[in-house]
């Protein structure tokens, strides 16, 4: 049953689902489970919610638009920060949420999580072990930021240097076939943007550049990529230390699940003031 036809439509959708509050998703039913467990860490108001993910971007910002006209009672809208997260562009009003980074990938995905993960997957056998999938992470990390400051000089002219939908820049984002991150990457990535015509006349300021290349430094790369450097980082170190074996999907579900576990401990400082700001001014 739908209701978001009309002003009243939106407003009766928390009566019917009997909430006070209904948050509508950017994504699918991973970024709903992200946020549900978000939500309940660090909300300690007295409003109930139901969560519905609604796919792409556009489908969440009909209700931004009706949120910012004052057109749409009893919702909320969360949307991935993308790129609007470094250029201002965001709408600060209650009601409109957003990731702290990129997308929730970016939130969900840190060395935290890597150590935490690798460690309930070997029995907690100690960080030593471990060393090795941190430096890997931290090895694409010198790499990846620099990656996105041209991605997003591409997109200031509605290019894309990295290409969004299979191989990109020597590394496959498809969830079931990763590919190696090279050291040429940078250059290959390139040639690549050329060969498609991606123009390059802008560039972001010092400032936002800064933004990008700030620690942690995964917050502003593409999500998709992210979350498959992460998951390749994290399952190939787990298969040569610990002879344990992990597929993508089954680090995205532990690492949802320890944020509930740790009561957001996963995450950083600067991560969770912004989420309980944002939880705090919801009306």
């Amino acid at each position: 049953m739908s209701f978001t036809r009309s002003q009243s439509g939106i407003r009766n959708t928390s009566l019917f689902f009997g909430v006070d509050r209904t948050v509508y998703v950017e994504g699918t039913g991973v970024d709903q489970r992200f946020w549900q467990s978000v939500f309940s860490v660090f909300y300690k108001g007295p409003l109930s919610f139901h969560f519905k993910s609604i796919g792409p971007r556009s489908a969440v910002m009909s209700y931004v638009e009706k949120i910012a006209k004052s057109e749409a009672a009893n919702t909320i809208a969360i949307m991935d920060s993308d790129y609007e997260g470094l250029k201002f562009s965001k709408f600060d009003i209650p009601n409109i949420i957003y990731t702290f980074g990129y997308s929730f990938e970016n939130d969900l995905f840190s060395i935290k999580q890597a150590i935490k993960i690798s460690s309930q997957l070997s029995n907690g056998v100690g960080i030593k072990k471990f060393r090795s999938i941190v430096r890997s992470l931290n090895t694409a990390l010198n790499e990846l930021p620099q990656l996105a400051v041209l991605d997003f000089c591409a997109q200031f002219n509605d290019n894309y240097f990295l290409e969004k939908n299979g191989n990109t820049c020597k590394l496959d984002i498809k969830n079931n076939a990763h590919g190696v991150i090279c050291k040429k990457s940078i250059a290959s990535a390139r040639a690549n943007a050329i060969a498609r015509k991606v123009l390059f006349s802008s560039r972001p300021s010092k400032a936002m550049r800064d933004k990008m290349l700030i620690k942690p430094r995964y917050l502003w790369i593409y999500g998709h990529l992210w979350r498959a450097v992460f998951s390749k980082c994290v399952a190939d170190g787990l298969r040569k230390t610990s002879s344990v074996t992990i597929n993508p999907d089954g680090i995205e579900n532990l690492a949802i699940n320890n944020i509930r576990d740790s009561n957001g401990s996963v995450f950083t400082r600067r991560q969770i003031e912004a989420y309980k700001m944002m939880l705090t001014n919801l009306i």
